[in-house]
């Protein structure tokens, strides 16, 4: 640093050094950055201790603050500081330097001009007070890469170094491409690239190291790589150089063998051409996953220098119909090596299913479900039945445990009968096998509540002088029907307990619902009858509302009486003819009904006008029921008959 005092006048010794006097202010030239091809800002830090500092002429011969700069330390070029410096504080200037020339090293330093050492207004003269001399180089305007080289080479990965510097540009990327070598060398087949770490932000020209990772990588595999640096529109590569990875030998994964609904045979090969140092040999196997060591030791495939060695594993307590990935691992001083994912899947167990009920009524029900013994042998095949706070009991399937052998579902049954009404059932179908026990999911199903038996006491028809016809209809919902009669008489039946005359029903009632009748002959002219229907079964007996009728006058006309005298019934061409006649007076009105029968139960039907026969045709299979009707101011009667197509 120099200092240069200007004298501009003399003074006595006492004031010429006088303490105040001393030279406190400074300049310390700083760094330049950024550094282009042609351009750069140079920087410094200036106290100029409260002295006065005069804007500079350019020239550096009057007061001020510039930086001087050239090729040389003579400079030769003056720049005006920004800002101008004052008070007694550090302040930092800076100034931007241009029309540079690229490639060009350049001298520079930060002046501060003062006037000093005044006293009683008046100043001896001017102080000059320079930073320190500090160089640059400006950038070539074309990045430079080193060769780059390659260090931590594994068996499926290395590490690349190179310098980089910017030469005054602005790197806008950086990359290592690599690949395995072709033949001829100098043609480059990169497959994969990675990008750079420590890539220069500055344009300053300078080195700068970095580094790339390169994973993914083939064992015992000669590499080629190269450092390609991008900047605006146009690249820089460095030269191409080569790594060999190390070698794992190779394992390649095989076929499963054996398989079974629980075990199989995993297989696989390895090779070790390098002869690498062998630490370790399993298969990885299932999800999760899961590792099984290999059955063969490590000395002999440390041994398989020329030739693939077989390796295998035998895995056991599997799921059954399952999907289960493996591959070979085989690890050594270098590395690991993976043979390829396979997978293989497990054979079916046998099955149990348990399905809905059906058929279920107040005592009975039928139990399903549905079975494959998937071709292993099958021991037993029952439905185990619980009542809901009973005890269980095991009931067999439908067909018998020895028919289902085979592969293929087979539904199976149970037919229950006996059953308590109103009642829970819980059931499963189980399935014991040489592979083990299965066992379908819990079913349930109710009994109905059992319901009352009814006694329907119909109207009269027929009613003549002396005769009538009585219908009712009687239901004994599966109890069981002991005895069925009409009861009549003269006296209201509800207000006695022994009526006068009972006559049975007919036809006989089933344990079902049943239209029942009878004819009345030898009745009193003129006169109210009362009447009703009852039967009864095991739980009791079961009486219908009583209901009257009256008797026509003596010699009064008389009612038809309706007779069917022949059918003509055809099962093939499902359909069926009647004829009738009648007896008594003459009918006024004759109407015919079909109905359909199906568990004793006559399904509704309407009355039509009809001739002196009816034909009906279209009729479906089954059990069906003629109905006559005729009548006349006298009365009406019925006459029916039941046929089968």
């Amino acid at each position: 640093m120099r200092r240069v005092v200007t004298i501009v006048g003399v003074l006595s010794a006492v004031l010429l050094f006088t303490p105040a006097a001393a030279f406190a202010q400074s300049a310390t030239t700083g760094s330049a950055n950024p550094i282009g091809t042609s351009t750069t800002t140079v920087t410094a830090t200036v106290n100029p201790d409260g002295d006065t500092v005069q804007p500079s002429s350019g020239n550096g011969s009057a007061y001020g603050c510039y930086f001087e700069y050239g090729t040389t330390t003579g400079y030769g070029s003056t720049v005006e500081c920004s800002p101008t410096p004052s008070g007694t504080s550090n302040t930092t200037v800076a100034v931007n330097l241009t029309g540079l020339t690229p490639g060009q090293s350049y001298d520079y330093q930060v002046v501060l001009v003062t006037e000093s050492d005044c006293v009683l207004s008046i100043c001896l003269g001017t102080t000059d007070t320079d930073g320190g001399n500090q160089t640059f180089t400006t950038g070539t305007g074309t990045p430079t890469v080193s060769a780059p080289t390659s260090s931590s080479v594994t068996a499926t990965s290395a590490s690349v170094a190179a310098d980089v510097n910017p030469q005054g540009v602005t790197i806008t990327g950086c990359n290592v491409y690599y690949g395995p070598s072709v033949t001829p060398p100098a043609t480059f087949h990169f497959t994969g690239s990675s990008g750079c770490s420590g890539t220069p932000t500055s344009t300053n020209p300078g080195s700068a190291a970095i580094t790339a990772n390169l994973s993914g990588l083939t064992s015992f595999t000669q590499y080629e790589y190269a450092v390609v640096v991008t900047y605006g529109d146009s690249t820089v590569d460095s030269s191409a150089e080569d790594f060999t990875t190390l070698s794992v030998g190779i394992a390649s994964t095989g076929d499963a063998e054996t398989i079974t609904a629980d075990s199989a045979t995993l297989t696989g090969t390895y090779e070790n051409p390098q002869n690498v140092t062998i630490t370790g040999c399993e298969f990885v196997y299932g999800s999760p996953a899961a590792t099984l060591p290999c059955a063969q030791s490590l000395s002999s495939l440390q041994a398989a220098t020329t030739a693939a060695i077989t390796v295998s594993a035998n895995l056991a307590g599997l799921a059954p119909s399952t999907n289960i990935p493996y591959a070979l691992i085989v690890t050594t001083a270098n590395g690991t090596a993976a043979g390829g994912a396979s997978s293989f899947d497990t054979d079916a167990a046998p099955s149990a299913l348990s399905e809905a009920a059906s058929s279920v009524t107040y005592q009975s029900a039928i139990l399903n479900g549905t079975v494959n013994g998937e071709g292993a042998v099958v021991n037993s095949c029952e439905f185990n039945l619980t009542p809901l706070g009973g005890s269980s009991q095991s009931i067999p399937c439908t067909p018998a445990a020895s028919t289902l052998t085979g592969t293929s579902p087979v539904d199976v049954t149970a037919e229950l009968s006996n059953l308590p009404a109103d009642t829970q059932y819980s059931y499963t179908v189980e399935l014991d096998t040489a592979l083990g026990d299965f066992v379908g999911a819990t079913e349930t199903f109710t009994t109905p509540v059992l319901p009352s038996p009814s006694a329907v006491t119909g109207a009269a028809s027929s009613v003549g002088s002396t005769t009538a016809h009585l219908s009712a209809v009687v239901d004994a919902v599966g109890q069981g029907v002991r005895n069925c009669e009409f009861e009549f008489g003269v006296v209201d039946l509800t207000s006695v307990n022994s009526p006068g005359t009972d006559v049975s029903c007919s036809p006989t009632p089933s344990n079902q619902q049943t239209t029942v009748g009878v004819n009345l002959k030898g009745l009193a002219p003129n006169t109210t009858y009362y009447y009703r229907v009852l039967f009864s079964t095991a739980i009791g007996p079961v009486i219908g509302v009583t209901r009257s009728f009256r008797t026509s006058k003596p010699g009064s006309k008389t009612e038809p009486i309706a007779r069917i005298t022949r059918s003509a019934i055809s099962t093939s061409g499902h359909s069926a003819r009647f004829y009738w006649t009648h007896s008594g007076g003459s009918p006024t009105y004759v109407a015919c009904a079909i109905a359909k029968v199906k568990n004793g139960r006559v399904a509704s039907h309407t009355f039509g006008n009809c001739s002196s026969g009816k034909r009906y045709t279209k009729l479906g299979k089954g059990t069906w029921k003629f109905f006559l009707r005729m009548s006349n101011k006298a009365g009406e009667s019925q006459a029916t008959a039941q046929f089968k197509i």
